[in-house]
């Protein structure tokens, strides 16, 4: 296995934090997702794909070495995390409400979130955040929707 790819998918070593490696990986997709990727929908798209294919390729290999879904590997949750803050509405609130909720459902893992884990190789590391990510933007847009209603 190559270090970058490592340092890729350990989410520039966020991963190996020994406290709360996907909160702090979260967070890290947020902060590079206002401070460094541009707001250009077809290219945050693109990047949400590349990382999430490429997570599914990499985490299936390091998980032979390091473990079934080992907490080391957080291109999961920055993934799905910049999901999120592309299904919710453009802002920093809605981004930090969506990072609350989204490490919620990643934590909570309501169903189907928890079966994806059992799906094979790399796909169910990375699945169940695109699941959490798919909760958290509804969550998100629907309180979003009843705020505008009650204005």
């Amino acid at each position: 296995m190559r270090l970058w790819e490592k340092v890729v998918a350990t989410g520039l070593g966020t991963g190996y934090l020994p406290i709360a490696p996907a909160t702090f990986a979260s967070l890290l997709a947020l902060l590079l997702w206002f401070l460094l990727i541009p707001q250009h929908l077809p290219l945050r798209c693109l990047l949400i794909c590349i990382a999430f294919f490429y997570g599914v390729n990499v985490s299936a290999r390091l998980s032979v070495v390091w473990g079934k879904d080992p907490r080391k590997i957080v291109l999961d949750e920055i993934s799905g995390m910049w999901l999120v803050l592309l299904l919710v509405p453009n802002g920093l609130w809605p981004g930090i409400a969506g990072f609350l909720v989204f490490r919620a459902f990643d934590v909570v893992k309501p169903p189907p979130i928890r079966r994806a884990e059992a799906v094979g190789k790399g796909w169910g590391i990375m699945l169940d955040d695109v699941l959490a990510a798919g909760y958290t933007a509804g969550l998100i847009r629907l309180l979003f929707l009843i705020s505008r209603q009650s204005h």
